[in-house]
């Protein structure tokens, strides 16, 4: 478990910055660079600005940060993405690494997801076709994790299925209803898990 909160310093160090950029209360425009629905690109993509959206194909890795960054396309590769905000709706054929201080996940996640953030929501509408590794101040999981889920957080609110072992070090665990794991429950908390009689 030291090893687990010892990243938590390293990981935040990547959204430290966007989160301020994002935070900014002057009346300059606002720079955004898109990627638009019928656009393609053939080879890794980078992008960095104050508002970046991606919502065409990416056939290849994106490497992307910005204040707020919206993915609603298609990356056939890994997404590494670092924000104030960020929100990923499309697709990801492989891998995504996000660190940002409000994360949303509503897409298909093909395969590991690990995700740093103060605020974390995967929704019901998103997958995740294998481990899930989470840090947060608050790390809510509606989606079905393929496999594990490893996670160091304030609360972690479970409310779907994991295919194998849960391992948390929490403030606070909380199972619900729609929760069913798999494999093995074991967590690290000061306060005993609350778990619904109707979980698996």
């Amino acid at each position: 478990m030291k090893k687990l909160w010892l990243t938590l310093p390293l990981i935040s160090l990547l959204f430290i910055t966007p989160s301020v950029a994002a935070q900014s209360n002057d009346s300059r425009k606002v720079e955004v660079m898109l990627l638009k629905k019928n656009e393609t690109i053939n080879r890794n993509y980078f992008a960095g600005n104050e508002r970046v959206e991606i919502d065409g194909t990416i056939n290849g890795d994106a490497f992307v940060a910005g204040g707020v960054v919206l993915v609603d396309g298609t990356i056939n590769g890994d997404l590494l993405v670092t924000g104030g905000e960020v929100t990923i709706s499309g697709d990801v054929s492989e891998d995504v690494r996000v660190a940002g201080g409000q994360v949303r996940i509503s897409g298909k996640i093909g395969k590991n997801l690990t995700v740093a953030g103060g605020n974390v929501d995967i929704t019901e509408s998103a997958s995740i076709g294998k481990a899930l590794i989470a840090f947060g101040g608050n790390v809510n999981v509606s989606a079905p994790v393929g496999t594990s889920i490893n996670a160091g957080a304030g609360t972690l609110n479970l409310s779907s299925s994991v295919g194998g072992d849960i391992d948390a070090g929490v403030g606070t665990l909380r199972l619900t209803s729609k929760a069913v794991a798999k494999g093995n429950i074991t967590y690290w908390s000061d306060t005993e898990a609350s778990i619904d009689e109707s979980a698996q």
